[in-house]
């Protein structure tokens, strides 16, 4: 069987995390799946190896203005390898040109992927696009899927049937470990007595980032930050981190690839996002064991374990949940989140229904 998706990014995000997971679990164990995936992208992706590894081709189609040429880019990539799926991940529906063309191919299983909750803020041409494409896919036949009941909702409204998957992950890579704690607190110089607040995603305006720091500037200096991920908002954190004398305090690391071993560090998991579909690093940071506060603007569906807190977006509430949580880890976090069918080897089977 052959799938191509569209499309990956050089931001290691929810989406790329989920793609490079289940093709690592289905290629490796499936001789006659064939993974092919298409970016925007012009440079080489942080994780292309791995892909390329397993045996994937990755096409570039970088952005352009002729959508001629775009449709006919596309078109010959189906007919050349005459795919039996087309799996389209969306934060939104600004670009569906990609759904017709596998429709005008005939390709027998077209899904639409949705991994997002709310439109991008501010503008209002590119909204309007989402809200025209979302009623036409609403006269499509086309398979759709969403990583949460609210994303669901959000990209196909409420008229259609959605099949919720949940973004599974690999329950055994979290399990704590003191070992893996004291190696990467020591690589960041974190103090025992230090309380090491954490946050994962892409450094841009719907992850909230700068959110963490004005909180982090009223916390005592035994509580200290660490941001993972990169992103085109890097420079406007470093610029307040260093405004508000910070240097010492934060930590931005950039896109990492041991992500589970960082989580070992932490004693706060910090999510104030504008909006999410299902994160994973939400349910990652829980299988870790880790306390979480989460913003209440995500969905109520990423609590999977008790220790998991929903904030309104206002300093104050976030600076006394800190310093009130209960920072002890959970030592059966992973039992919680497999009875909801968050593990990688969930998802996996949901996928492969999927696509029969």
């Amino acid at each position: 069987m052959r799938v191509l998706h569209f499309e990956l990014t050089r931001n290691y995000g929810g989406i790329e995390s989920l793609l490079l997971k289940i093709s690592n679990y289905i290629l490796r164990k499936n001789e006659n799946m064939q993974f092919d995936f298409v970016t925007t992208d012009t440079e080489e992706l942080p994780y292309e190896e791995e892909l390329t590894n397993l045996g994937c081709n990755i096409y570039r189609l970088p952005a352009e203005k002729n959508i001629v040429n775009y449709v006919r880019k596309i078109d010959k990539i189906m007919k050349a390898n005459k795919y039996d799926v087309v799996h389209i991940h969306k934060n939104s529906l600004i670009n569906v040109i990609p759904v017709f063309v596998a429709k005008y191919n005939n390709i027998s299983k077209v899904i639409v992927h949705s991994h997002n909750t709310a439109p991008t803020k501010g503008n209002v041409v590119l909204n309007g696009i989402h809200y025209i494409n979302k009623a036409i896919l609403n006269h499509i036949n086309i398979s759709r899927v969403a990583c949460s009941k609210e994303a669901g909702e959000w990209l196909f409204g409420n008229k259609k049937k959605v099949n919720v998957i949940p973004n599974g992950i690999e329950l055994e890579k979290y399990v704590y470990d003191e070992n893996i704690r004291n190696r990467v607190r020591k690589e960041f110089s974190i103090l025992k007595e230090e309380i090491l607040i954490g946050n994962v995603g892409r450094l841009e305006e719907q992850k909230n980032q700068l959110f963490l720091i004005k909180a982090l500037k009223k916390l005592d200096s035994k509580y200290k930050l660490i941001i993972i991920g990169e992103g085109k908002l890097r420079e406007n954190l470093v610029r307040e981190i260093k405004a508000n004398a910070l240097s010492n305090r934060v930590i931005l690391t950039g896109a990492r690839k041991d992500v589970e071993d960082l989580l070992q560090a932490m004693d706060i998991f910090a999510m104030p996002s504008l909006h999410e579909g299902l994160p994973i690093a939400g349910i990652e940071a829980q299988a870790s064991g880790l306390p979480v506060i989460i913003s209440d603007r995500v969905s109520k569906e990423v609590k999977l374990t008790p220790n998991v807190y929903f904030e309104k977006l206002q300093l104050e509430n976030w600076i006394n949940c800190i310093k009130k949580i209960n920072k002890d880890r959970s030592r059966n976090a992973s039992s919680y989140i497999k009875e909801e069918g968050y593990d990688i080897e969930s998802t996996v089977n949901e996928i492969f229904k999927l696509y029969k």
